[in-house]
């Protein structure tokens, strides 16, 4: 799940049916204007309502964003310490530990 995501329509060409809009997290680590701009072309988006014009633009978002949060470099501060070769809680206080959700990985067998 992406978290809310902001949009800002820098201009709008009426006559070529575009619009030139940015987009970036409600809790990115910099200004929208600091995000690229992007050329939006007015054929799939929804114009019979507000709510509509702004879900089809956050779908025409959606894509941007991830690839955003995917681009985006971590904080030195929160980088995760090599790999902790123990279960022993103790050896895990006070150390950021970093961890993917790859999902894919085996299982550990368990006997009951």
């Amino acid at each position: 799940m992406l978290p809310n995501i902001l949009f800002k329509v820098i201009s709008n060409d009426p006559v070529n049916k575009s619009m030139v809009v940015k987009f970036c997290r409600e809790n990115a680590q910099k200004s929208i204007d600091e995000y690229r701009s992007y050329n939006i072309s007015y054929r799939n988006i929804d114009f019979s309502s507000p709510k509509a014009f702004e879900d089809s633009l956050r779908s025409r978002g959606n894509p941007i964003i991830k690839k955003q949060l995917l681009n985006e470099p971590a904080l030195e501060i929160n980088k995760g310490v090599p790999e902790i070769l123990s279960t022993d809680i103790n050896d895990y206080i006070g150390k950021i530990v970093c961890t993917t959700s790859d999902t894919s990985g085996a299982m550990n067998k368990v006997e009951l």
